[in-house]
C-alpha cells in the first residue's frame, strides 16, 4: 500500500471514529432470495439511515453507522427476517414498536397486515398511509406484508389509526371514519383526516372518477384511494373535509340502466364558508335523460362552456355532473339542466 492510501485510510477511520461510527455484520436466518435481502437492506437505511450492503452469498447484511443506528437494526432485522407471515391473533400482536432516544422522529413502529392477498393492495394501503400521514421515513417488505414507519408520536399515532382503520377483511368497514390531528400539529390547518366510502361503484374506473370529482371540486391536495374496498382516504381542512363529507353520497349513485320519463332533481346546494373564495356555492346535478355517454358530455361541456365554471367534474355511469362556483353560476348551470335534460 502506498503512502498516500494509508494517509486515506488512517484519516476515514479516524474521522469514523471520531463520529461514534461502526460496522456490524449481520446474518439472514431466513431470507433467501436476493430481491427479499435487497428489499430489507433498503428498509433498513430508510428507517435506520445507516448504510446497509447485503451479500447474498453469504447471507450477511454489513452495516455502517453509529451504536444507535446498528441496535435499531438489529432490532429490525429480528423482526423482519421470518419465514412466513405471521398469523397473529389481533392488531396489537401484529404491531411492534421501537423507541429512539431523545424527541421529533423517535418512534419506531412494524405493522404486519393481515388482509391481503396480493402486493398490489399491500403498496396501494401503504402509500396511502404514508402520504396522508406525510411520514418522510416508511419502507415496505413485501414478503410479510410488513409496513415500517418512524415518526413523531402523533404521526405514527395517525399511522396506528389509518392501519387499523384499512386492514380489515373484505366487506368490513372501519368503526369510526374520522380522526382529528392536534390543532398546531399543521401549518395549513390540515388536521382532519376522514374516510369516505363508495357503495355504488362497480369499477375500479368508476370509483377513480368519483375521487377525482370530490378532489376537484374541494380542492383537496391529500387525496388517495384504495381500490379494492372502495374507499377514499381525504385529509384536510375540517372545512374541506365537511365538503366532501356531503359531496360523497350525492356522487354515489347507481348507473343509469334505463331512461327515466322523470327528471331527477339536482342536490341541494352546499354552501361552503370561505372569505376568500367566491366560488363557494357546489351543486351536483342528475341528467338521467342523457342517453349515452356521448349525449352527457355534450350537455355538461355546454354547461361548462356558458356558465364559466372552473371546478365542474362528471360521471359518467349515473349522468352526474358536480359544479362549484359562485350562486348566479350555480343558477345558471341549473336552469340549463332543465332545458336541455328533457325526454327524447
Amino acid at each position: 500500500m502506498n503512502s498516500k492510501a494509508a494517509l486515506f485510510l488512517t484519516i476515514a477511520f479516524s474521522a469514523s471514529f471520531a463520529a461514534g461510527q461502526t460496522d456490524r455484520a449481520l446474518h439472514f436466518a431466513h431470507t433467501e432470495p436476493a430481491t427479499s435481502l435487497n428489499q430489507i437492506a433498503t428498509l433498513i437505511h430508510v428507517i435506520t439511515d445507516a448504510a446497509a450492503s447485503p451479500d447474498e452469498r453469504q447471507k450477511t447484511l454489513t452495516l455502517h453507522g453509529t451504536q444507535e443506528q446498528i441496535a435499531l437494526a438489529e432490532w429490525l432485522l429480528g423482526e423482519i427476517d421470518k419465514p412466513q407471515i405471521p398469523a397473529p391473533n389481533n392488531r396489537e400482536e401484529a404491531t411492534h414498536s421501537y423507541q429512539l432516544q431523545g424527541g421529533g422522529e423517535n418512534t419506531v413502529r412494524v405493522f404486519f397486515l393481515l388482509n391481503f392477498d396480493t402486493a398490489q393492495a399491500f403498496q396501494e394501503v401503504a402509500t396511502a398511509v404514508r402520504t396522508t400521514v406525510d411520514l418522510r421515513r416508511a419502507a415496505t417488505y413485501n414478503g410479510l406484508r410488513a409496513f415500517v414507519t418512524r415518526g413523531t408520536p402523533d404521526q405514527i399515532a395517525l399511522t396506528t389509526w389509518l392501519i387499523d382503520a384499512l386492514d380489515r377483511p373484505a366487506g368490513q368497514r372501519a368503526v369510526s371514519r374520522d380522526y382529528r390531528m392536534p390543532l398546531n400539529s399543521d401549518p395549513h390547518g390540515e388536521i382532519a383526516v376522514r374516510l369516505l366510502y363508495a357503495s355504488n361503484a362497480a369499477t375500479v374506473q368508476d370509483f377513480q372518477q368519483i375521487a377525482t370529482a370530490v378532489r376537484t371540486i374541494t380542492d383537496i391536495r391529500r387525496l388517495f384511494t384504495y381500490n379494492a374496498a372502495r374507499v377514499i382516504v381525504a385529509r384536510s381542512t375540517p372545512e374541506q373535509i365537511a365538503m366532501a363529507d356531503w359531496l360523497m353520497p350525492q356522487l354515489d349513485k347507481p348507473a343509469v340502466e334505463k331512461v327515466s320519463s322523470t327528471p331527477v332533481q339536482s342536490s341541494g346546494t352546499y354552501e361552503y364558508a370561505s372569505a376568500s373564495d367566491r366560488e363557494n356555492m357546489v351543486k351536483v346535478l342528475y341528467l338521467p335523460q342523457a342517453e349515452t355517454i356521448e349525449d352527457f358530455q355534450r350537455i355538461a361541456t355546454g354547461i361548462r362552456t356558458t356558465t364559466n365554471v372552473r371546478r365542474a367534474f362528471t360521471y359518467n355511469a349515473p349522468r352526474v355532473m358536480a359544479v362549484r362556483g359562485t350562486i348566479d353560476q350555480i343558477a345558471m348551470a341549473e336552469r340549463m339542466v332543465k332545458e336541455l335534460d328533457t325526454p327524447k
